[in-house]
C-alpha cells in the first residue's frame, strides 16, 4: 500500500465526533449535529492517477472492534462538473456511515479547474483509485466482496461508471460496484443529457444509461422534481432498466434542484441513503433522533422503482 498513514489523535477525534455515541447505536443519531459538524478523515493512502501524479484516497474506518472480520466499505466521488470539487463533500455522510460498520473511501481525481484534464482522465482516475482500493483491500480491513459506490452529480457518474462501462485495458480483474447510492448523478451523457459536448463523439461510450448490463448492482437514486440538470425522467428510464435484474429505489424530493442534497436536503438525503445501505449490506440500520421542531417532511416516494425484478 502506498503512503499509508494514521494518525492517532485524528482517528480518535473522527471515533468521537458525536459526544461518544459513535461506540454504539444505542443512542439516536441527531442529523442536525452532522449536519454543523467538520468530521476528518482518520487516514489516507494514494493511487497513481491518470496524470502520472500521486492522488490520495481519504479513509473513514468503520466503527468496528480489532480483531473483527473484514467490513464492507463504500467509495464516494464528490461533484463538480468533472471540473472542480473536493472529498470534503461527503465527509459528514462518511462519519455516519462508519457507525453502519462501514468504512468511507474518498478518492481525490483529476478535475480541470485543478489539474487541467478532461472528463475521461476523471473516468480513468475512477477505475485506477477503485483497483487501488481493491489491491489494498486486506491492509483496510475491508471486505473486497462488499464494495459499494456513490457519488454527487459527476461524481455519481463515476461511481455508475464502474458499474457499467467497460474498465480501460490496464484494468485487471474489475469487480463491479456492491451497490450504488447516487445523488442527482450525471447518468445520460447523450446530446440530450450532459456532457455530450465534452466527451465528444463517442459519448456513448461513457454514458451510463446507455452501458446497463444484466449485472448492474442494487441503486439508489436521489433527485430534485426541479433539478434542471437530471430530469425525473432520467431516473425513471434508469430504473426501468436496472429492473430488468435488480433493485432500483427512486426517491423523488419535491421542488429540491440540482445539487439539493449538499445543504437544504443534507438530513432527508441522508437519511434516505443510510437506510438503503444498511438494507443492501444486510446491516443493523441506525436510528436517528426525530427533530425538536416537527415532523421530517417527506419525500415523494415512486413506488413503482421499489420493488425488484420479478423472480
Amino acid at each position: 500500500m502506498k503512503a499509508l498513514w494514521i494518525s492517532g489523535w485524528v482517528a480518535c477525534c473522527a471515533l468521537l465526533s458525536f459526544a461518544g455515541t459513535a461506540l454504539g447505536q444505542s443512542v439516536p443519531m441527531d442529523p442536525q449535529v452532522v449536519k454543523v459538524s467538520e468530521p476528518i478523515p482518520a487516514s489516507e493512502f494514494s493511487y497513481t492517477s491518470s496524470l502520472n501524479r500521486e492522488f490520495p484516497i481519504h479513509v473513514f474506518p468503520a466503527n468496528s472492534t480489532a480483531g473483527s472480520p473484514p467490513v464492507p466499505a463504500i467509495v464516494m466521488f464528490h461533484g463538480g462538473s468533472w471540473r472542480t470539487g473536493t472529498p470534503r463533500q461527503f465527509y459528514r455522510q462518511a462519519s455516519v456511515w462508519n457507525r453502519l460498520g462501514v468504512t468511507v473511501l474518498l478518492p481525490v481525481y483529476a478535475v480541470t479547474e485543478t489539474h487541467g484534464s478532461t472528463p475521461h482522465q476523471s473516468i480513468e482516475d475512477a477505475f485506477r483509485a477503485w483497483q487501488a482500493i481493491h489491491q489494498n483491500a486486506v491492509a483496510l480491513g475491508i471486505d473486497p466482496m462488499a464494495i459499494a459506490a456513490g457519488g454527487g452529480s459527476a461524481g455519481g457518474h463515476l461511481a455508475a461508471a464502474l458499474a457499467t462501462l467497460t474498465p480501460p485495458d490496464f484494468i485487471a480483474d474489475h469487480h463491479r460496484p456492491s451497490a450504488l447510492v447516487l445523488f442527482n448523478p450525471v447518468i445520460d451523457n447523450s446530446p440530450e443529457g450532459y456532457g455530450a459536448d465534452r466527451l465528444g463523439d463517442q459519448w456513448r461510450s461513457y454514458s451510463p444509461l446507455h452501458n446497463i448490463g444484466p449485472a448492474h448492482p442494487p441503486t439508489l437514486i436521489m433527485l430534485g422534481s426541479r433539478d434542471a440538470l437530471i430530469p425525473v425522467e432520467t431516473g425513471e428510464r434508469y430504473c426501468a432498466e436496472v429492473r430488468a435484474s435488480s433493485r432500483c429505489e427512486l426517491i423523488i424530493y419535491p421542488d429540491a434542484t440540482h445539487g439539493w442534497f449538499n445543504d437544504p436536503g443534507f438530513i432527508e438525503t441522508l437519511r434516505d441513503s443510510t437506510r438503503f445501505i444498511a438494507e443492501t449490506l444486510s446491516l443493523e440500520p441506525i436510528e436517528f433522533a426525530e427533530p425538536a421542531g416537527g415532523d421530517v417532511s417527506q419525500p415523494r416516494l415512486r413506488s413503482e422503482d421499489l420493488a425488484p425484478a420479478a423472480e
